[in-house]
């Protein structure tokens, strides 16, 4: 169930056995919990009295009115702001009821979406016209990545497809937001063999902290993980346990490159450098231009390294569905390894190990 934001009131669920289970309160005043507005069975009603409650149109007995669905009066009472339908439409995707369980991911691209949308969220969704709503994912655009202002499209078009046939609201206005063209950062798709010799020799050569950096990007490069994977990362009889996102990816089991031994012992266990990962994409992109791998214009990510492990892999000539099973990919559509080419731990080891070439390239 979401939480509510500060300011907003609350909807709080009483204990025992009660018909109307959920007490809905105004903000606290000096910390004290007024006197609730209301009783009701369901969560999403009380949100809506909430939302009525901020714009000055709520009446006593509206929790009736919308359990009974008197739509002509529920849409007037302001009870469909942007705030209040997504807080409704929060917990029908991550709520107890939800068709189904969605990642953390998931909830934190459309919490990143949401607080992008912060200048509209007490305004009426019939209210707010599509140019003011293009204007915005236009600003968007303008300040963040093509992703991003895509996860902001689609939470538009998603608050308004859920709210129309629910009949809070009745314009149809948000569905024809258009995707504005976005330029693409530009960033290297992986590390060449001479940058990955730069990052060995920066290893040895750089500060303590900057050395700690480097030897993490380099874990990063031999190992395939996306960012998110290292949250949780486990380590056992020199073998990463993890991965996120899809099925074949997640809880894979990657063999340690024996060049990153040294580094995973010395990380006891705290990946990332122990930042989280925003801070961890500023520094990182800080120390690839202090030892002149990266520049303003052109200038790696995290999954630069995901690349690089891909392209090492090809490059020793570890096949495909080999690389597939290190990478996490599904091999859906392939009977043959799909079902018969099971891979031991010593098996993939054997195959991670013939990456050998930039480890030489940067001793030499």
């Amino acid at each position: 169930m979401l939480r509510l934001r500060k300011g907003f009131g609350s909807v709080r669920k009483l204990t025992g056995n009660r018909r109307n289970c959920y007490a809905v309160h105004p903000p606290t005043v000096k910390g004290v919990r007024p006197k609730a507005l209301c009783y009701t069975d369901d969560y999403n009603i009380g949100v809506c009295v909430l939302n009525a409650w901020h714009n000055g149109k709520y009446y006593s007995g509206m929790e009736l009115d919308l359990k009974e669905r008197k739509l002509d009066e529920v849409v007037s009472t302001g009870s469909c702001t942007f705030q209040g339908v997504y807080e409704i439409y929060w917990n029908h995707k991550f709520g107890e009821s939800a068709a189904k369980e969605l990642s953390k991911s998931s909830r934190n691209g459309m919490h990143s979406a949401w607080l992008k949308l912060e200048n509209i969220w007490h305004r009426n969704m019939d209210e707010v016209t599509v140019m003011e709503l293009q204007e915005i994912v236009n600003g968007v655009a303008k300040k963040y990545s093509k992703c991003t202002t895509g996860r902001v499209v689609g939470l538009i078009k998603r608050l308004y497809r859920y709210a129309i046939p629910r009949e809070l609201c009745r314009k149809e206005t948000g569905i024809y937001v258009e995707m504005p063209k976005v330029k693409e950062e530009e960033h290297h798709a992986d590390f060449t063999d001479e940058e990955i010799a730069k990052l060995w020799s920066a290893a040895d050569k750089t500060d303590e902290q900057t050395a700690a950096m480097v030897k993490m990007i380099l874990t990063m490069i031999y190992s395939g993980f996306r960012i998110g994977a290292w949250r949780e990362m486990t380590v056992e009889n020199d073998v990463f346990i993890g991965g996120v996102k899809t099925d074949a990816g997640k809880n894979r089991v990657v063999p340690i490159h024996s060049s990153i031994t040294g580094f995973v012992a010395g990380m006891y266990g705290e990946f990332l450098c122990g930042k989280s990962e925003s801070q961890f994409r500023r520094d990182m992109r800080r120390v690839l231009m202090e030892i002149e791998i990266d520049t303003d214009e052109k200038y790696h990510t995290p999954h630069s390294c995901r690349h690089t492990f891909h392209r090492l892999l090809e490059k020793a000539g570890v096949s495909e569905a080999d690389r597939k099973r290190l990478m996490g990919h599904s091999l859906k559509g392939d009977i043959t390894n799909g079902t018969y080419g099971h891979r031991s731990v010593e098996e993939l080891k054997e195959q991670i190990e013939k990456i050998k070439i930039e480890k030489k390239k940067a001793n030499s």
